[in-house]
C-alpha cells in the first residue's frame, strides 16, 4: 500500500517561497495569468517544508507574483530533497502523458458558449477539434461515398475508423 505524504496546509507570503533551482519546466505564465484575470487564483502551489522551495506550481507561483497577491495557498511537504525532486519530475511527466478525449473536450468547451477566456483554448483550438463536414469541400462533389458514420454527432467519413 502506497504511503500518503505528512502535508500541511497554509496561506504563505509569495516572497517566503523560492523556485526549486534548475527546475527543468518552463511554465506559461501568460496562460496561467489569464486563467487568474478570468477566474481568480485557485490552487496551491506545493513546497518543500525545509527549504521552502518550490516542487509544483512554479507558474502559479510566478503569475501571483506578478499579479501583485502577496499571500498564497502553500501545501508543505516533509521531503528530502532526493524525493522533492521526483515529484517535482512526476508532477509533470504525469501531465504530459495525460491525454484529452478530444470529443469530450470540444463538447465541453462548446458548453461554455464561446466563453473561452482563461482556459487556455481559442476558439481557432476548438474549431480544429470538430469534425469537419464533406460538404465542405464541393469540388469533390455532393454524392461522395461515405463508410463510417458517427453515432453523436452524424459526422461521414472514408478511410480508416479510428481518426
Amino acid at each position: 500500500m502506497a504511503d500518503v505524504l505528512t502535508q500541511r496546509f497554509e496561506d504563505v507570503a509569495v516572497d517566503e517561497l523560492e523556485p526549486w533551482p534548475g527546475n527543468p519546466r518552463r511554465s506559461d505564465v501568460g496562460s496561467i495569468s489569464t486563467s487568474i484575470d478570468a477566474n481568480g487564483f485557485y490552487g496551491a502551489v506545493i513546497a518543500q517544508r525545509s527549504t521552502r522551495r518550490i516542487i509544483a506550481g512554479h507558474g502559479r507561483w510566478l503569475a501571483a507574483r506578478d499579479h501583485g497577491i502577496e499571500r498564497i495557498p502553500t501545501l508543505w511537504l516533509d521531503v528530502d530533497d532526493a524525493q522533492a525532486r521526483r515529484i517535482l519530475v512526476a508532477d509533470n511527466r504525469t501531465s504530459d502523458l495525460a491525454v484529452w478525449d478530444e470529443a469530450e473536450l470540444a463538447d465541453f468547451l462548446r458548453a461554455l458558449d464561446g466563453a473561452l477566456l482563461g482556459t487556455g483554448f481559442t476558439e481557432d483550438d476548438l474549431d480544429a477539434l470538430l469534425p469537419t463536414s464533406p460538404d465542405e469541400f464541393p469540388e469533390l462533389g455532393a454524392d461522395l461515398e461515405t463508410q463510417h458514420r458517427c453515432p453523436r454527432c452524424g459526422y461521414e467519413w472514408s478511410g480508416s475508423p479510428n481518426p
